[in-house]
């Protein structure tokens, strides 16, 4: 086994440093995606409530690694216990409007040709928190926010994004086109896109939106004409850069982490959605919920209010 600390890399306008475990031999066996929230603090009981059931759905859609075994298993590297670690905290960021969250990745571990998150951060501007639970669109953000610490749009290209080469690189910085096979199937049959070579990835909003979000237009402001098997309008997915409510999580935004080393499973994903937008989300009883903890923090995703 092998383990070091890279320098901090820049993507966007945020600062990261990964810890990045290689995995020479072969690592214990510890089946299942577990995310862990650890709350450190600015988060009422209530919000906190929204952060544990965003884990418990986002468990149920992501449910393994690929090979079935959990690089994140092992003794040897610090914080590295088989879980997720995600410390989620409220805090100033920009006031009302604007940047309602920010998340990413921290620590990393590779095995067979993938680089997973160990441990992340969430926070959320305290301006905001509020009103996004009154309006019923706290759920949305945090499962946003959560998509991003998990690898969406923050581990599409390690080599480019934090100088880490060897895995996966599903993204071209250079014509912000997503081509990753898993995504880019659903993207031609649930969007009706049959002739599509990519998926477009967002190239406006500036550091923290661009390069990390499934494309809009008009800065969310407008509808992109492209809708998927139900009829919803792109511009209210769930993982694109600007925040329109009522939102959905597309097949699309699911089997990007299959693209990314995961193990995917659509069997809950409406039940997910048929709980999005509500401002009291029940727990089914097969759903796991954590709690608790603290952990130093580096920054990167935002979700924005649309202009």
């Amino acid at each position: 086994m092998q383990k070091w600390l890279l320098n901090a890399c820049r993507k966007s306008r945020f600062w990261f440093v990964l810890t990045l475990g290689l995995f020479l031999g072969s690592p214990s066996v510890h089946a299942g995606v577990v995310i862990q929230i650890n709350f450190d603090g600015g988060l009422t009981s209530s919000q906190q409530a929204y952060f544990s059931v965003a884990a418990s759905y986002w468990q149920s859609l992501i449910v393994d690694y690929a090979g079935g075994t959990n690089p994140l298993f092992s003794s040897g590297i610090d914080d590295m216990d088989g879980r997720i670690d995600i410390t989620a905290k409220g805090i100033a960021i920009d006031g009302v409007g604007g940047v309602l969250g920010q998340a990413g990745p921290q620590t990393g571990a590779g095995l067979g040709g993938f680089l997973y998150t160990a441990t992340g951060i969430m926070q959320f501007d305290s301006a905001d928190l509020g009103s996004m639970e009154s309006n019923k669109t706290l759920m949305a953000v945090i499962m946003h926010e959560m998509a991003h610490v998990l690898g969406f749009g923050t581990l599409w290209d390690p080599a480019t994004d934090f100088g880490i080469g060897g895995f996966q690189d599903v993204f071209n910085h250079t014509t912000n086109a997503y081509a990753g096979a898993n995504a880019l199937g659903q993207w031609k049959t649930e969007f009706s896109q049959s002739s599509a070579t990519f998926v477009p990835v967002e190239a406006d909003g500036g550091a923290g939106t661009a390069k990390s979000h499934w494309n809009e237009v008009a800065g969310g402001a407008g509808l992109t004409g492209i809708t998927d098997t139900l009829g919803r309008d792109m511009r209210n997915e769930l993982m694109t850069g600007w925040l329109n409510a009522p939102s959905f999580l597309s097949r699309m935004s699911v089997a990007q982490f299959a693209d990314i080393g995961y193990v995917v499973d659509f069997t809950n994903l409406a039940f997910v959605n048929s709980n999005l937008n509500k401002a009291v989300v029940p727990e089914p009883s097969s759903m796991l919920i954590f709690a608790m903890g603290a952990f130093a923090f580096a920054k990167t995703k935002s979700r924005k209010v649309k202009s």
